[in-house]
């Protein structure tokens, strides 16, 4: 299934063409022989028409959802990472585009590619596309800035963080603002661990179900980093043996093992 899914994407107008033709074609044949009135012909072979002409971009949000599993749930990018690098080969300029890059760019800095995916996120201007979804634009600012922040450059990660947080507060669909309500409390507990306020920090992470495994490993991550800060080296090493033994693939848990071996160390 999934190859003639790939197949409906690369060839994006034959399959809305083909997939209209013989949806109109069975569903006027089947009305035909019931005799049904001449409206209910023309409504239904709009529906044919609907359905054949987005049938490409539900297969690329079919595979694109089904390649982010591993990451979410088993902490492993390199899925994402290979299927939106094939279906942006394909994929024309627009907003479907746009959702392609973004999950590209966040599996290359789940696997440390921060400077790679900078440059690519420069690259785009998201804000060309007048139909851009606000959340995109959120998830975009967002990554340059921890990008920006991964790379050392904080002051620009400052102004990007500070353009993402505006973005997200202006949004006006609360049930839009909730699919990310999580990643924004994840997002002020970093804020709070920078500013040095460790407890505020913690207050929030604790109150924090991972939605999924990936969130868990970057709570876990982050509360090392506190505990380690607050002088607590039996709690970070616990939290850093977490990353390990759960962050599989990801860029974090090179980066947790080296902590763990500093603490040891001492």
């Amino acid at each position: 299934m999934d190859k003639f899914r790939r197949w409906a994407v690369q060839h994006q107008y034959l399959a809305s063409i083909g997939l209209s033709i013989l949806l109109c074609g069975v569903y006027t044949a089947m009305l035909l022989c019931i005799h049904a009135p001449w409206w209910s012909i023309l409504a239904i072979n709009f529906m044919g028409l609907f359905t054949g002409w987005t049938y490409p971009t539900a297969c690329q949000n079919k595979l694109l959802l089904k390649s982010m599993q591993p990451l979410f749930n088993a902490c492993d990018p390199y899925p994402l990472l290979h299927e939106t690098e094939e279906l942006l080969q394909y994929c024309k300029p627009g907003i479907a585009q746009q959702i392609l890059q973004l999950n590209h760019f966040m599996a290359l800095g789940e696997i440390g590619e921060f400077q790679k995916a900078l440059d690519m996120l420069n690259a785009i201007n998201i804000d060309k596309y007048a139909g851009t979804h606000p959340l995109n634009k959120y998830v975009y600012y967002n990554n340059l800035t921890c990008f920006s922040e991964a790379l050392g450059d904080l002051r620009t990660a400052n102004i990007y963080g500070t353009k993402a947080k505006q973005i997200y507060a202006d949004i006006k669909d609360s049930k839009q603002k909730r699919k990310y309500a999580q990643h924004v409390q994840f997002n002020t507990a970093e804020e709070y661990y920078k500013c040095g306020e460790h407890s505020k920090a913690l207050e929030i992470l604790r109150g924090m179900p991972p939605e999924h495994m990936l969130r868990g490993v970057n709570i876990a991550m982050l509360q090392g980093l506190i505990y380690r800060d607050m002088g607590d080296a039996e709690q970070a090493k616990a939290n850093f043996a977490y990353v390990i033994r759960n962050g599989n693939k990801l860029h974090k848990v090179t980066i947790a093992r080296q902590h763990l071996i500093e603490l040891q160390s001492k």
